[in-house]
């Protein structure tokens, strides 16, 4: 069995992100909101795709509800 200890000695050097470390966290963070927002995009084609009646019973809102809502049906 193994027993670690560290001693600290008062002094925090804080820690500092390089330029170029910060500049790959906002081109890795743009990727994934990218890859995300397709996701999205290609969800919402496959519901579009999917029988007016399916999308009600799945609570996805049909064109005519999004009319109704735009105010261009009247009824």
């Amino acid at each position: 069995m193994a027993m670690f200890t560290s001693h600290h000695t008062g002094h925090h050097t804080p820690k500092s992100h390089s330029t170029l470390s910060a500049a790959w966290g906002l081109v890795t963070d743009g990727i994934a909101e990218v890859r995300a927002s397709w996701k999205r995009r290609k969800t919402a084609e496959m519901l579009e795709g999917l029988s007016p009646e399916l999308r009600k019973d799945i609570g996805w809102p049909t064109s005519d509800v999004l009319e109704e809502r735009a105010g261009n049906t009247h009824h």
